[in-house]
């Protein structure tokens, strides 16, 4: 059974006007909640290498144009998201490479995958040294990109739906507590 309101005109008009000052900002505020959801989701979808990208997530609230931004400030997140055409890497790229496979080797990442060329290269660590190692994979790893370029992740685009579900939903909340809210109550 529903329930039934009963109202002069004038308090008819003063809900109407205040529902009508106070719907923008109850949207508003609800972009923001979705927005921070959405941040803890993509958080957790983002590829991690030392974490760096995964915590350059942040929510931008421009009150004066009445949006929200969901953005990713690091550098190379859009690289890692659609990926890059074949490119030669700069001398300080090598390098800064070179140092990322030094790193997955001493941690031991980079034993995970079995293919012949992996057991050779784990019997030849015994006898070489990591550092002559480690160039040999940046080399190739140099090429590759030289070659084929790298592919993205798509982790965003591939969660696109998700994104807007959350923010789906948080506007529906937000509006569904706004509009039922008590006559008396002015704050949305």
């Amino acid at each position: 059974m529903a329930d039934t309101i009963t109202m002069t005109e004038g308090q008819l008009g003063a809900r109407l006007r205040a529902d009508a000052k106070g719907a923008p900002k109850a949207v508003l505020r609800a972009m923001v909640s979705a927005a921070q959801r959405g941040k803890s989701f993509i958080v957790g979808k983002s590829p991690v290498d030392r974490g760096l990208l995964r915590n350059a997530w942040k929510v931008i609230k421009l009150s004066i144009l009445n949006e929200v931004h969901l953005v990713n400030d690091q550098p190379y997140a859009g690289i890692v998201e659609r990926g890059a055409r074949p490119f030669r890497i700069s001398s300080e790229g090598f390098w800064y490479l070179k140092a990322w496979v030094m790193r997955k080797l001493q941690s031991g990442e980079m034993n995970g995958r079995s293919s012949l060329r992996t057991h050779k290269i784990m019997r030849r660590r015994k006898t070489e040294n990591l550092e002559r190692e480690a160039e040999n994979i940046t080399w190739a790893i140099a090429k590759k990109f030289e070659r084929v370029g790298m592919r993205g992740k798509r982790f965003v685009m591939q969660n696109l739906p998700q994104l807007a579900s959350l923010m789906d939903s948080e506007v529906q909340r937000s509006l569904s507590v706004f509009f039922n809210r008590p006559l008396g109550d002015r704050n949305g």
